[in-house]
């Protein structure tokens, strides 16, 4: 009788403990399914921003720079100089003024009516004094004899960056007073025939 009453309080004990342990991995179970389900999440959260960002990232440029172009409009340069910037050779503009404009801006050979070009505009520099205009010949390569002559008043320099030539010059209608600047976003097949290049 003792010895019955003895196996069934053990098995009793042995039940209970069983339960017990179960009751706990099963627990442990589901905390960490729980983590592995908001670890998941998070990683899912992480790729999907990641992808976003890369996305943005990898947008095409050609939408700021139409902006700029139609905003700042497009710089009449005489052609031998305007070749120079286009090959790099030079990458001063000199002008008898500074402009406020920044970012990417046309570039049209004077008399030509067509966009040929566009660059950045990286900074100005003026008015420059005949000793910087001499130390700086190889940026805009204007002649001695020219920046010293008591008339010479194009002492303020646009620097340009980032200039590529168009695959084929854009006509536009020149407008009369457009002496300097052309206003490119007031005709919009031009912005047509530029955005689709920039976008090739």
């Amino acid at each position: 009788m003792i010895l019955t009453i003895t196996l069934l309080v053990a098995i009793t004990l042995y039940g209970i403990y069983y339960y017990d342990k179960m009751y706990s991995n099963s627990e442990r179970q589901l905390i960490i399914k729980k983590y592995l389900k908001n670890d998941i999440q998070d990683i899912k959260k992480k790729v999907t921003a990641s992808t976003k960002t890369t996305k943005a990232e990898a947008k095409p440029a050609h939408h700021a720079i139409l902006s700029n172009i139609i905003d700042n409009g497009a710089l009449i340069m005489e052609h031998a100089h305007l070749q120079k910037i286009i090959s790099g050779e030079h990458t001063w503009e000199l002008r008898t003024t500074k402009f406020k404009k920044s970012g990417y801006i046309g570039l049209v050979e004077k008399g030509s009516k067509q966009i040929c070009a566009y660059a950045k505009i990286a900074g100005y520099y003026g008015p420059l004094s005949k000793e910087e205009l001499k130390a700086s010949k190889s940026k805009h390569g204007v002649l001695a004899k020219d920046y010293n002559a008591k008339d010479f008043k194009r002492l303020n320099a646009i620097e340009l960056c980032e200039i590529v030539e168009l695959p084929s010059p854009i006509t536009y209608e020149h407008k009369p007073g457009a002496v300097i600047w052309v206003k490119v976003g007031e005709q919009d097949e031009v912005v047509k025939q530029l955005k689709g290049m920039l976008a090739s």
